[in-house]
């Protein structure tokens, strides 16, 4: 080991070598000294508690560093030494006495604020005048309820080099100009006799980046790092408490859109080298809020490869900048927003689902003078997107922000809570617009037809998946989870789902949207064998590799696949789309068949060619056994205390709409909408799962759609005549409370605010008289959290 290395050893072990490590030495102190005189502010008894930093177990001459040379050593010197002084230093400005009422901060004492803090290197200042209890680490106590939060930009070139010792070096620039920043704001707020404290204690996630959220300074990345408008990924944070009071806050963030980004991008996942960034976000094992990274992973490769910042390096934020991702998806809905004039024809779409939606986004794009009402039977949008994707895909669910960037055009209106069929009628519809839609999908569940199918434990897919995504119809369900089996019927993806669901372990779903109800009732579940059971052979499993990976992957779980079952299968054929599904399929089933049993906490099996013959109760109609039957025609019998129909969904008819009930569709032709005798309804049209049966995924819904919109326009005149009739003044005698598109804002904003405090993606409310009255009362939704 070189003498430069040996010197650098010294200088850096006490934060690599040491156990407990500098960083959490320097908290401690600081810690004890906040606890001291100050206890402004309390952590809330639910606050959790501070990931500790704790050193690598990484052998020094694994470390990076044991490869530098002089010319790196000396570059370090400026910047290593003088930011962990300025650490240590911090805990001085706890030792004055200062006044704990709040002063109201002048226009001219912030200006010299932001001032300073520029002139050391702040790239952004923003105020929060309420820090709020739980976003307090565990027993810890703020020193002063007010904060000065602020951030510095790290320049790019080094960052694109990540890994590098050029990337370490200007991470850890960042960091000292942060110390500085908050030295000079402190020295400058104490010497006028204000009370100001470097936020050093409470450093972590649930202090800065948090914090930077709140004050309107950007959006928090799946990666957990700040994404801003002005650098993108490329920030680090800090924070200054203070009583200054009445200090201009931003007021509601605009950058909520950077989480539905995110879900759907992860590009951070897919490059991190240590494979440190979780695919979903879970709470920390020391229920420190949300880990989107783990710590020891980080930690490791960073003792080994100075610092890696490899995600910030990838993030599109960084490597494309904010206003083009936002432009980019400012254009998911093309067309620009014209006003309605008396050229505009109305279009009625009954449905706010995916169908509904892209048959919406199709009409912008198609059309500026196009007016189109949503009228959907919740008070919440999305459909199946909301209710049926599974909470640990929040990428499949962040389809939702293009639905909701379509409702910002002043074309588009929500009519949320108006149920069709009663709170308004086809004759309505007819009267009021030139062209109706209907896409209310397939809600309900098709039936096995077997004898015990209605026995209590028997539970349809459609209301057991609305159950844990908060559905308001399903939020009541409580299916019985307190026998070791359960017996799921089917083969797709809502199969796959309800299985990895239950099988979770729910520190992985803790952090997801899940009904609170559904995690509460998963926490107690005795659940420990799963029965997959499937009446084809594995080759016409419908599920897709990813949903079948992704249940393979469950930490804690054991699949069982009967090798025998896949002898002799192959998916021979053209190479379409299809047989590469199922040949990706046969090769996970052949792996999984292939692995050798290990001690597991859930054990799922798969059946293949396999009926379901009857449901047995135990006397008290409770289900107890389901009776399967193999391809031979033996039966055999399964205990089970749950089970779950997930073969498929169906349309339900709809109030004074011709049906086929064959079918369980709206019968169309081409998307036109006909009568029982086959003949053409002009102006009414059919689109989604209710027009071709439950098939697809989400995504199909689209190419359904933008037929249909062909059809409405091909069929309508050039000017049609306008229609004097309004919806909204044929519901206002019925004394409806609609749900427009700014309730839906607020709604929206309310779940993700009220996640964001319990290190959640969002906590949904799900009772509809207590979110109606809220919106009416223009009070916090459901009361405080």
């Amino acid at each position: 080991m070189s003498w430069p290395t040996r010197f650098l050893s010294r200088l850096l072990d006490p934060i690599l070598s040491r156990p407990n490590g500098m960083l959490d030495r320097i908290l401690a102190v600081t810690d004890a000294k906040v606890k001291g005189p100050f206890r402004r502010i309390e952590a809330a008894p639910d606050a959790a508690p501070r990931h500790r930093f704790l050193a690598p177990e990484v052998p020094m001459r694994e470390l990076h560093f044991s490869s530098l040379g002089w010319a790196e050593v000396r570059r370090l010197l400026p910047v290593m030494p003088g930011l962990m002084r300025r650490m240590l230093r911090s805990g001085r400005y706890y030792r004055r006495s200062l006044p704990a009422s709040r002063t109201p901060a002048t226009p001219d004492l912030l200006a010299r604020v932001e001032a300073i803090a520029r002139r050391h290197g702040a790239l952004d200042v923003a105020y929060l005048n309420e820090v709020q209890p739980e976003e307090i680490f565990q027993g810890l106590a703020l020193p002063a309820p007010g904060a000065i939060v602020f951030t510095v930009e790290m320049e790019p070139a080094p960052i694109a080099k990540a890994p590098s010792f050029d990337t370490f070096h200007e991470v850890a620039r960042g960091y000292r100009r942060l110390a500085e920043i908050a030295e000079a704001i402190c020295d400058l707020l104490q010497a006028e006799g204000h009370a100001a404290y470097p936020g050093t204690a409470l450093g972590g996630q649930s202090d800065y980046v948090a914090l930077a959220e709140r004050a309107g300074m950007g959006g928090i990345g799946f990666h957990g790092m700040l994404l801003t408008p002005q650098a993108g990924a490329r920030v680090r944070i800090a924070t200054v408490y203070t009583n200054l009071g009445d200090m201009p806050e931003r007021g509601r963030s605009e950058h909520e859109w950077v989480r539905d980004f995110c879900g759907r991008c992860r590009q951070c996942v897919r490059t991190c080298p240590p494979q440190a960034i979780h695919p979903t976000p879970r709470p920390r094992s020391d229920g420190a809020g949300t880990a989107c990274i783990d710590h020891a992973l980080c930690r490791d490769y960073f003792a080994r490869e100075f610092g890696c910042a490899v995600c910030i390096k990838v993030c599109p934020f960084t490597t494309a900048g904010y206003a083009t991702v936002r432009e980019g998806l400012a254009h998911v809905v093309p067309g620009k927003p014209a006003p309605v004039d008396d050229r505009a024809f109305r279009v009625a779409v009954v449905g706010a689902g995916a169908a509904g939606f892209y048959t919406t986004m199709a009409l912008l794009e198609r059309t500026a003078h196009a007016r189109i009402d949503l009228i959907e039977r919740l008070p919440m949008p999305h459909g199946l997107v909301r209710y049926g994707v599974a909470p640990d895909h929040p990428e499949v669910r962040s389809k939702g922000f293009a639905f909701d960037q379509a409702l910002r055009d002043p074309r588009v209106r929500l009519f949320g809570n108006v149920a069709f069929g009663t709170d308004v009628l086809r004759s309505d519809l007819q009267d009021a617009y030139h062209a109706i839609v209907y896409a209310t999908g397939a809600s309900a569940s098709r039936r096995l037809g077997v004898a015990g199918e209605e026995l209590t434990g028997s539970v349809d897919a459609p209301s057991f998946v609305g159950w844990y995504n908060g559905h308001p119809d399903h939020a009541g369900l409580a299916p019985p989870l307190d026998h070791p089996v359960a017996v799921i019927i089917g083969a797709g993806n809502v199969a796959l789902d309800v299985a990895r669901i239950l099988a979770s372990p729910t520190d992985r779903l803790a952090s997801t949207d899940i009904a609170a109800e559904a995690l509460a009732s998963l926490e107690h579940s005795r659940i420990r064998e799963i029965h997959l059971v499937a009446r084809g052979g594995p080759e016409r499993a419908a599920f897709s590799p990813r949903e079948l990976h992704d249940l393979s992957e469950v930490h804690g779980v054991q699949l069982h696949v009967d090798a025998a079952a896949l002898e002799g299968v192959d998916a021979s054929g053209n190479d379409t789309l299809e047989t590469r599904r199922i040949r990706r399929n046969l090769e996970l089933l052949r792996d999984i068949a292939e692995r050798p049993a290990r001690p597991a906490r859930i054990s799922i099996h798969l059946h293949f060619h396999t009926s379901t013959a009857r449901l047995e109760d135990d006397g008290s109609g409770r289900v107890d056994r389901v009776v399967l039957r193999d391809a031979d025609g033996a039966e055999r019998s399964l205990t089970c205390g749950l089970l779950v129909r997930a073969i498929g969904f169906r349309s339900v008819p709809l109030s004074d709409l011709p049906f086929d009930e064959a079918r369980h569709v709206i019968p169309s032709r081409e998307g036109r909408l006909i009568d029982s005798e086959g003949l053409v309804q002009p102006g009414e049209y059919v689109t989604g799962w209710v027009r071709r049966g439950p098939r697809g995924i989400i995504g199909t819904n689209k190419p359904d759609a933008e037929q249909v919109v062909e059809r409405i326009l091909a069929d309508l005149p050039p000017r049609p005549e306008p229609r004097t009739v309004e919806l909204t003044e044929q519901l206002a005698s019925r004394e409806l409370r609609i749900v427009d598109a700014q309730d839906w804002d607020r709604l929206r904003r309310e779940e993700h605010l009220r996640g964001s405090r319990m290190g959640r993606v969002a906590v949904r409310r799900t009772d509809v008289p207590e979110i109606l009255a809220s919106l009416d009362a223009a009070a916090p939704l459901g009361g405080e959290p």
